[in-house]
């Protein structure tokens, strides 16, 4: 696993950056401490809905759907805290094994997505248009999702792109869960729904941080992922609220309903 963690880095840093910060401990356990972190993102975002329902889940109670959706985006985060747990405690071996669940977990939570943003459109009749809004959200993530599992599964034996993916992908699928913070994160005066948006990127902050602090500059897997999720936001931002968006939406779900 070390010798694969010098992926396509130049000699130099090979032997003095990369070298250096597997053996800082803070390190080693960066990304578990980033699972922590998704998992507090998760717990403060969504727990809440189940007490007290709230517009980030159109304020009807929990169905079914969004149950057991939540049970299988739960697992996937749990799955990322102990994946990252056996890396920084070097039982490689059970992290691989374990990793395959992937290939059961990923289509699960991709299909029950789907279904819960197919139930959003059940929370009024006519639909609001707020909701076809959420829907070119969700659209976005399903498309990122597919393409970060891919991805990650690609390079699971380059463990320094694969983890950034991965960290990328929590962030992406934890976007609903700071929307319903909105009430009380500070605001940021931009333009669309960028002001929900950039919450995103503040979680990819610290992976920002890390990739400076230890190679000096910002890994090329973070920056093609930083570049897609922005690319994603922008056209959502570009098409919602719109009446051409509306009207799209409204022949794409109508069928669905």
């Amino acid at each position: 696993m070390e010798q694969a963690i010098s992926e396509r880095l130049p000699p130099h840093v090979v032997k003095k950056d990369s070298a250096q910060y597997r053996r800082e401990p803070w390190a080693r356990f960066f990304f578990f401490g980033y699972g922590i972190f998704f998992i507090v993102i998760a717990l403060v975002g969504f727990v809440p809905d189940y007490f007290m329902p709230t517009s980030g889940n159109g304020g009807f109670p929990i169905s079914t759907t969004g149950n057991v959706h939540g049970v299988f985006m739960a697992a996937l985060l749990v799955l990322f805290l102990v994946q990252t747990w056996l890396v920084a405690t070097r039982r490689v071996k059970w992290h691989r094994k374990l990793g395959m669940s992937m290939l059961v977990l990923a289509p699960a939570c991709w299909v029950s997505m789907i279904f819960a943003a197919r139930r959003n459109l059940f929370a009024f009749s006519p639909v609001e248009p707020y909701l076809y809004d959420l829907i070119a959200l969700q659209l976005m993530e399903l498309g990122l999702f597919v393409i970060f599992v891919v991805w990650g599964y690609r390079t699971r034996t380059k463990p320094e792109s694969h983890r950034r993916i991965m960290v990328v992908l929590m962030a992406v699928l934890l976007q609903p869960g700071t929307d319903r913070m909105m009430s009380w994160l500070p605001h940021v005066p931009l333009p669309a729904f960028w002001d929900s948006n950039i919450w995103v990127y503040a979680m990819l902050a610290p992976l920002v941080i890390f990739d400076l602090l230890t190679i000096k500059r910002i890994h090329r897997t973070t920056l093609i992922c930083l570049a897609m999720v922005f690319a994603g936001h922008f056209v959502v931002n570009i098409i919602s609220r719109t009446p051409a968006w509306y009207e799209f939406a409204a022949r794409m779900t109508d069928p669905l309903r």
